[in-house]
């Protein structure tokens, strides 16, 4: 499953990652976010792997010196710094499979 967060943190799309962006694309709203979530809880005992991806919305600020870590510390200070506006979460059993669509 994928979920993206908008940037006023209102409106979240879930969608299986296996099916095509329009057929299983699920609009969340504060009204039915707690209903979604508990659709994600039903499904976390049989696929308990769980994979996270973050989107920020880009570079504000740089390190002021070139050390070893640079591109490290440019994403921490950025993502210290700047609001998340993405989330992804994929959900997969122990054989790797993901849900199948609902």
């Amino acid at each position: 499953l994928l979920a993206n967060m908008s940037n006023s943190g209102r409106k979240v799309t879930i969608r299986h990652q296996n099916m095509p962006m329009s057929s299983l694309i699920v609009d969340v709203w504060e009204d039915n976010f707690f209903e979604e979530l508990e659709k994600i809880k039903l499904l976390l005992p049989t696929y308990n792997y769980v994979s996270m991806d973050t989107e920020f919305p880009g570079i504000v600020n740089v390190p002021r010196s070139r050390t070893f870590d640079y591109e490290y510390q440019l994403v921490r200070i950025n993502v210290d710094d700047l609001k998340i506006i993405q989330l992804g979460i994929t959900l997969f059993n122990s054989n790797g499979e993901t849900p199948p669509g609902t």
